[in-house]
């Protein structure tokens, strides 16, 4: 967030923001009911622009990759 243009504490704030919730939801539904975003959505469009925002970052993709294939296998949704 902080490459984005968000300031330090603005960064912390809203990923600490986005954490909680998806506690919250955990604590009440299993992670399949939890979960939120572009996979649930099967939104293939973001997640190529998340993914194309990542190419600088090999480390950063590797983990959002590791992650999609994870949240996918939770829905039901698999190329």
């Amino acid at each position: 967030l902080v490459e984005c243009g968000f300031d330090e504490a603005s960064a912390r704030e809203a990923t600490c923001r986005m954490l909680e919730e998806s506690l919250h939801l955990l604590r009440q539904k299993s992670p399949e009911v939890a979960l939120t975003g572009p996979v649930k959505r099967r939104d293939a469009g973001t997640i190529d622009r998340h993914r194309e925002a990542l190419l600088a970052k090999p480390e950063y993709l590797a983990v959002y990759d590791a992650l999609l294939m994870s949240t996918k296998r939770m829905t039901g949704w698999m190329d």
